[in-house]
């Protein structure tokens, strides 16, 4: 395993330190932010070898500003990306874990890059589960944003989806059998490409989607 109890950030000397972390089948933790007071260079987490599917727990990256350059976390083995507070970086972003539910929403969350810096973000391969009454953000400026399926846990129709970037896609988000999930989802593209059914419940709830929407497979369902 490789665990850090606090923070973590580049002297501040030169260019910045890239930092990779390797467990193989170990997990990562991290329980402070990563370049929250100075900023680090790449960041790189378990993301070489699917072989190292140890479960991934970070507490966030950067405050209110990037605090890594191009960042790669995960890969399509590993067991959980355990994801609470603000990660904000400075460059493409790849987020990842195997399949089914667990790259995993623990708290209140803002997933960004810089607003007009033209860097993508993207999840793959797991689909992202957000804790009952906890909330989502995602915005990935003018850069392209590229979402897996998204779940909650709630039964309380509280949970909120805020998303924004250039070119928006997004998969499957709620569930028809438990449309308390997600409460309300709140889409803005420049273009946004719908792959899934969207359910939202609660008091209130609501879907709002704007820019230029493609239906990309097939008949598309949104029930509020």
């Amino acid at each position: 395993d490789i665990t850090f109890t606090s923070t973590i950030d580049d002297d501040g000397a030169g260019s910045a330190s890239n930092l990779t972390l390797d467990a193989d089948g170990g997990a990562i933790s991290i329980a402070g932010s990563i370049g929250a007071t100075t900023a680090i260079g790449t960041l790189t987490i378990n993301n070489a070898d699917t072989a190292h599917d140890g479960t991934i727990t970070l507490a966030g990256i950067g405050n209110s500003a990037a605090g890594a350059t191009t960042t790669n976390i995960g890969n399509s083995s590993t067991t959980a990306l355990n994801l609470a507070g603000t990660f904000f970086t400075g460059g493409d972003t790849t987020y990842e874990s195997k399949a089914g539910e667990f790259i995993e929403i623990t708290n209140d969350t803002t997933i960004k890059t810089g607003a007009s810096a033209g860097h993508d973000i993207t999840f793959q391969t797991g689909k992202i589960d957000i804790a009952n009454t906890k909330n989502l953000t995602v915005n990935s400026g003018d850069g392209d944003l590229t979402l897996v399926d998204i779940h909650g846990d709630g039964t309380t129709d509280t949970t909120d989806l805020d998303i924004d970037g250039g070119a928006v896609s997004v998969g499957n988000i709620g569930l028809s059998t438990a449309k308390d999930e997600i409460n309300g989802i709140n889409i803005t593209g420049t273009t946004v490409t719908l792959n899934g059914a969207i359910y939202t419940a609660g008091t209130d709830n609501t879907v709002d989607i704007t820019g230029a929407v493609t239906l990309a497979t097939g008949d598309i369902l949104i029930d509020t």
